[in-house]
């Protein structure tokens, strides 16, 4: 019985490896620390990915769950830093949401973001390129780190842009240009003509 499931085991690995192989894609991948994974980084993964420590693939559509996650292409989907205090995820473009971990997390998206960067609960960094969406981040500490921006930068702490188009809400709100409101303790629109005012500042 126990050798029946083994070799059950190494027939769907050759399956989903001669698949890979041929298509340059794979359903399921699954990485302990890369490069020790199933299926080698340059691998496209429509489907699942589990990271037991840290993985990384071109592209992943659909959900990527782990510790570290990377993905150097585009992700469509989900990325959820699934370790117990906070996860750290990486990718190039993201189209869906990060979610670096229920205590706190890391979410770095170095191209652009159509969606949404959670960072954790508790508290967490986003950083994207432009950001077409929401970055949230933290209850307690939170940094959310961004170029051009369409729609939210939310945060207890510090929330940074150039272009800002529309809420920016925390403790410090800076920005270069505004369309849109910024509120918290301290808001610097750098191109106005009176660039710093306490608890709302606006530029439309």
């Amino acid at each position: 019985m126990k050798l029946r499931g083994n070799v059950l085991l190494v027939i769907l690995m050759l399956f989903f490896a001669l698949s890979a192989h041929a298509a340059d894609s794979t359903p399921v991948q699954l990485s302990l620390v890369n490069p020790v994974q199933l299926f080698p980084e340059d691998t496209t993964v429509n489907g699942l990915r589990i990271n037991l420590l840290y993985g990384v693939n071109k592209e992943v559509n659909g959900v990527d769950i782990g510790p570290i996650n990377r993905t150097t292409g585009t992700t469509r989907g989900v990325q959820l830093g699934a370790f117990p205090y906070g996860g750290i995820n990486v990718t190039g473009n993201l189209r869906g949401v990060q979610f670096g971990g229920f205590f706190g997390g890391v979410n770095i998206a170095t191209g652009d973001v159509t969606g949404v960067q959670l960072a954790g609960i508790l508290g967490g960094i986003n950083a994207a390129g432009n950001l077409h969406g929401a970055q949230i981040s933290g209850a307690f500490i939170g940094i959310n780190l961004a170029k051009d921006v369409k729609g939210l930068q939310l945060t207890t702490m510090y929330n940074q842009a150039d272009a800002m188009e529309g809420l920016q809400l925390g403790l410090v709100n800076v920005c270069k240009r505004m369309k849109g409101v910024q509120i918290g303790l301290v808001n610097v629109i750098k191109e106005n003509s009176v660039p710093f005012i306490p608890i709302v500042n606006a530029s439309f």
